[in-house]
């Protein structure tokens, strides 16, 4: 594993399996992974980085961004596979809804509950004027679908007001104060909001450390959680998150992404503090806390690798002739084959591969993409879309290539030629009609 936690000399404890962080971390893609880590070293002294010694093949990186640091020109078809233009809220929810839910009629009430979301992200219908509107006579059924979408990413859409998005948000929690925070705010909204802590803290008869602490952790929710998604439709860097390679051995070669992101590790010399004579109580806890959020925060983004491998190597072995490029139909896939698999739960897999990518060896491929075409052929639609062309102005392989990656599959022109060459489908200027009505075909 490329992120480890060594020199570490305090104790070992059994760290909570998937506390919100975790949670967080597990959907970032790899851009924003390096910034998250960047971010945690500058708060947190006791984390560090260790100088990556890790020699990277030039191309091996050649769809990762460059060593300046420059973005680069979306006019550049070499660079065009690495530009996409971020979704919607919209679009991003129901991503996760056709992910998650298979029959229609849920699809049909998510997509009516996303629909009618505000821009802070609150639903602005009730579970009985949904019902109404589609239909639909079940409302069991619509609160079960509502329950799911108000748990997608981000956690807390699709909530009905203010304390049923915070209380959302906390049952993805495993904190031991999170309990006391649900209580606070399911009951005690008007003190809580005022930080009437001391009167809280005689009035449950609990001490107020407690209630600071649960405080501390509400404040720490997000109230408004689809505010950092009004800037639509900018156009964001993608990277990929895997990498893909076959190696002489016949086999596929897994690596998840190292660029940017580097080793982490405890750092001692606040270690060793806790040993020194002479700390004061506040300052041991100081030390301590951040000692465990390091711990955790290294945990998290060793657990978020080894998921992002593992359900990739599982893609490998089930699509090998699609990634080999020898075969052009994605064979059926579910979340819940691999999650099985995996022995994980489905929505883990569902967060996992929200907005990852894998550098493949025919093309830049979302991972989303092979767990929505059950049976999809790439040959059958490069036919299909040919079959339907403009004869006055045909498709280029470069307007092929921007269907696909639209749908989130990026493939390399090279790709794309050879299913045209299988086809017996001659290139775009073969194909155009001439002004007398005759396509202009080569000889023979």
């Amino acid at each position: 594993m490329y992120l480890h936690a060594s020199h570490i000399t305090a104790q070992k404890q059994v760290l909570a399996p998937l506390m919100q962080e975790s949670i967080g971390i597990l959907l970032l893609p790899h851009f924003e992974l390096v910034s998250a880590i960047e971010q945690e070293i500058q708060d947190n002294p006791l984390l560090e980085a260790e100088i990556n010694s890790h020699k990277l093949k030039i191309d091996l990186y050649r769809t990762s961004a460059p060593l300046s640091g420059s973005l680069p020109d979306e006019d550049d078809p070499d660079m065009a596979p690495l530009l996409v233009h971020r979704p919607t809220l919209t679009d991003y929810l129901v991503q996760q809804l056709y992910l998650e839910m298979s029959q229609p009629q849920e699809r049909a009430i998510g997509e009516c509950i996303i629909g009618n979301m505000d821009q802070d992200g609150y639903l602005s219908m009730g579970v009985n004027e949904i019902a109404a509107s589609l239909k639909v006579a079940n409302l069991a059924l619509v609160e079960e679908v509502l329950k799911a979408v108000q748990h997608f990413d981000p956690v807390g859409v699709a909530a009905r007001d203010l304390k049923e998005c915070l209380i959302i948000q906390l049952s993805m929690q495993n904190h031991p104060t999170t309990a006391l925070a649900v209580q606070l705010i399911v009951g005690h909204f008007e003190d809580l909001a005022h930080k009437k802590y001391a009167h809280l803290a005689k009035k449950l008869k609990i001490a107020l450390e407690d209630v600071q602490a649960a405080a501390n952790l509400i404040s720490k929710l997000n109230p408004y959680p689809a505010r950092h998604w009004q800037n639509n439709g900018d156009i964001v860097y993608v990277q990929p998150d895997v990498f893909i390679q076959k190696n002489p051995a016949g086999d596929f070669s897994i690596e998840l992404n190292r660029n940017g992101a580097p080793l982490l590790r405890i750092n001692q010399f606040y270690c060793d503090l806790l040993k020194k004579p002479g700390m004061s109580q506040p300052e041991k806890d100081f030390v301590r806390e951040k000692l465990t959020n390091a711990m955790h925060f290294i945990k998290s983004v060793q657990q978020r690798g080894q998921t992002l491998l593992s359900i990739a190597r599982y893609i490998a072995e089930h699509q090998k002739t699609f990634l080999e490029g020898t075969g052009t139909e994605i064979a059926p896939m579910t979340l819940k084959d691999v999650a099985t698999h995996l022995g994980r739960n489905e929505s883990t897999i569902s967060r996992a591969i929200s907005r990852k990518y894998m550098d493949s060896p025919v093309g830049l491929l979302a991972f989303k993409f092979f767990f929505s075409n059950a049976n999809y052929s790439i040959k059958e639609e490069i036919q299909g879309l040919i079959a339907q062309e403009d004869k006055n102005t045909p498709m280029s392989d470069q307007d092929i290539q921007e269907h696909f990656r639209s749908k989130g599959l990026t493939l390399a022109r090279r790709t794309i030629n050879k299913y045209r060459q299988v086809l017996q489908i001659p290139p775009s200027h073969q194909r155009k009609t001439s002004s007398n009505g005759n396509s202009r075909l080569a000889n023979g």
